[in-house]
Formats: C-alpha cells, sequence, structure tokens
C-alpha cells in the first residue's frame, strides 16, 4: 500500500460540491498499472496491463508507455514515455534494446528486483540508449529530475551498455545513495549491474553524485561521469560502500562535486576500489579532501596509470595529512596495511614520495 494523489481528473471539490467530478486517473496517476500483478499470467486490464488501482482503468494508447510492474519482455526500439514508478519483480528481466529512449514524466524511479539488460551498440543516434527527462529544470528547488536506476537485492546480474543517463536525483529516504544508479544488496549472491561505455551527466545524489554501491560488486568500464553531485554527502562521481569491490577502468571522471570528501571516487570502510587508466580532472570535494579520490579508514584503493588534475589535494587517505578544519578528525582507529596503493600516475601534488613511480607534469 502506498499513500499518494492518484489524480483524478476532477474530484469533489468541497468550495463548490454541485460541480460535476471525475474520477478517471490522468496520465502520470500512481494507480496506473499499480494493482495486484498476480505474476505475469495476473489480472490485465483491456490494453493487457497490470491491474490498476481504483473503479477506472486508464487506457494506454499510442505513446508507449511504462508504468507500474513490468514483467519479463524486451522493448520495441523508439521513445518510451514513463509516467509513475516502475518495477521489474525478482526474476523477471526488461531488455532494452539500441536505438530506445526511457523519457521520464515523473520524478520516480525505476527499481530492478530482477534484472536489467539495456545493451546499445555504440554512442551514436538510433544505436545508443538514453534515460532522460523533459521536465522542466529548477535546480534551487530540486525539481525537473527523475528517480535515477534504484537495483535492490537483483536475483540476477544487470548490464548497462552505450547508455547515457542525465538529470536523475536520489531525493528520498527510500533512496538517498546515488543520483543515476544505485545497488543495495543484502542478499548472498550479491548481484549486481556492471556499466560499460555509460555516460552520466547531472545527476545529483545525496551521497554518490552518479553511483553508490552497497554490499555489491561492479564493474564501470570505458564511462564518463562528469557534473554530477553529492550534495549532502561523500562521492561527487562514485560512492564505494560497506563490502563492495569497484573496479574503474579507463573512465573520465569531470567536474563532479561533492559536500564531503571524494570529489571524483570516495570509498568506505570495508570497501575497495580500483582505478586503472583513468582521467580524474577537475572534481572538488568541499570538505575532507580528496578532491580526486577519498580512501577512507579501513577501505582500500589502488589508483595505476592514471591522471588526477586540477585542484592541489587530489587523493586522501589514512596516514595521509587531512585538511585544516577537516570534520574527518582523526578516529583513533589503527590504519589497515597498505590500505592505499598509487603507482605510475600524473598527479598534480607530488606524490613522488609516495612512490617514486609517480610523477607531477603537465598532462599536455
Amino acid at each position: 500500500c502506498f499513500s499518494s494523489d492518484p489524480l483524478f481528473v476532477q474530484p469533489f471539490n468541497t468550495y463548490n460540491p454541485y460541480a460535476a467530478t471525475d474520477y478517471r486517473l490522468q496520465a502520470g496517476s500512481p494507480c496506473i498499472n499499480t494493482g495486484d500483478p498476480g505474476g505475469p499470467s495476473g489480472p490485465r486490464e483491456p490494453d493487457g496491463s497490470v491491474a490498476d488501482i481504483g473503479a477506472f482503468w486508464f487506457h494506454l494508447t499510442g505513446t508507449n508507455i511504462l508504468t507500474g510492474t513490468e514483467f519479463s519482455r524486451t522493448l520495441t526500439p523508439g521513445e518510451w514515455r514513463v509516467k509513475n514508478r516502475v518495477t521489474i519483480p525478482a526474476e523477471n528481466v526488461l531488455t532494452i534494446p539500441p536505438g530506445t529512449d526511457l523519457v521520464f514524466d515523473a520524478d520516480a524511479p525505476l527499481v530492478v528486483n530482477g534484472s536489467l539488460h539495456a545493451e546499445g551498440t555504440s554512442k551514436r543516434v538510433g544505436e545508443r540508449i538514453r534515460f532522460r527527462t523533459e521536465m522542466p529544470l529548477d535546480t534551487y528547488n530540486g525539481t525537473g529530475y527523475w528517480g535515477g536506476v534504484r537495483f535492490v537485492n537483483p536475483t540476477a546480474q544487470s548490464l548497462l551498455k552505450y547508455v547515457h543517463i542525465s538529470r536523475a536525483h536520489s531525493a528520498s529516504e527510500e533512496f538517498w545513495g546515488g543520483g543515476a544508479v544505485s545497488v543495495t544488496n543484502n542478499a548472498e549472491t550479491r548481484y549486481s549491474a556492471d556499466l560499460d561505455h555509460v555516460d552520466i551527466f547531472m545527476c545529483v545524489g545525496g551521497i554518490g553524485g552518479a553511483v553508490y554501491v552497497s554490499n555489491a560488486d561492479m564493474a564501470i568500464t570505458n564511462g564518463e561521469f562528469s557534473h554530477n553531485q553529492a550534495q549532502n554527502g561523500s562521492g561527487g562521481g562514485v560512492y564505494v560502500d560497506y563490502l563492495s569491490a569497484v573496479t574503474v577502468d579507463r573512465t573520465v571522471l569531470v567536474a563532479n562535486t561533492s559536500y564531503g570528501g571524494g570529489g571524483g571516487v570516495y570509498v568506505g570502510e570495508e570497501a575497495h576500489a580500483a582505478l586503472t587508466n583513468c582521467t580524474i580532472v577537475d572534481n572538488s570535494a568541499q570538505y575532507d579532501g580528496g578532491n580526486g579520490v577519498y580512501c577512507s579508514n579501513y577501505g582500500t584503493a589502488s589508483i595505476v596509470n592514471s591522471i588526477l588534475w586540477g585542484a592541489q589535494g587530489q587523493v586522501f587517505g589514512p596516514g595521509m595529512a587531512r585538511p585544516a578544519g577537516s570534520s574527518a578528525a582523526a578516529l583513533g582507529k589503527a590504519a589497515p596495511a597498505a590500505p592505499l596503493t598509487m603507482r605510475f600516475n600524473d598527479i598534480v601534488d607530488d606524490m613522488s614520495w609516495f612512490d617514486e613511480s609517480n610523477i607531477s607534469l603537465l598532462p599536455l
């Protein structure tokens, strides 16, 4: 059950009790396709969609529409409008082919309890996949964003390939981390989602402006995360949380910002991140340090063959001096052995003292 405005066409008006009423549902109503799904063979409306809630069913015609519960199927290429929260149940898979746009007309998430396969073939028009919105943007009031892709205890591995995600956010108590993509996993199977050639632009998270991972493993390859923001915490680009292991390979992180540590990447306690052949440029952390990468106590990180450039203070980890006035005061814990490895990088800070293979020369 939930408690949301059903968006009647014309509800009862207490100020004009004799006015006509119309209790049909408007497009975007949270009651569309959110009734008892009853499984793939459960009750259906005359248009073939999952049951609506209320006396009048909403007829889905014309434009391709995603809403409510989506069982296993493959979408047709083209534009699909997302009217409210969409859920892929456990043991079901939604397949999105190249040349498909999901356009979100509401601040609603795509929740994956099963698996999602969104696989484009290149970044060219007609071959890529886009998750986007056309709602008016108001950054001051935080409106004009959609709810992101939320993998919650998924029952199978997912893949996003050649996907562009823009203007998503995590602004609810239910989904606080990862503006564009989050993986939260309590299951022993630890199924997750891998991101290959995924670009994430202008997304906002409480923590993890672009991506948040908890108790799961993720591979990020050939991506570009830019102009994302962790507005209340750490990890402007990526937040690697408890018991997670994330590899980031040949990926660009540029102009991401965080309120806490790690403008580009934040590695939490008992988590690990391996960054190889990455370009991490012009990211910023307002507090706690690590404009590029922040590795917390009891976290581990390796940075190899990467460029970290922009403002001074690109990397922060256990045993390194914290910035003055930082809220991340020493916790009195013994740091783990060799928690941070940096080799063969070009870093704006002189890190040759850390490992003589590091250089500090303008990348040109």
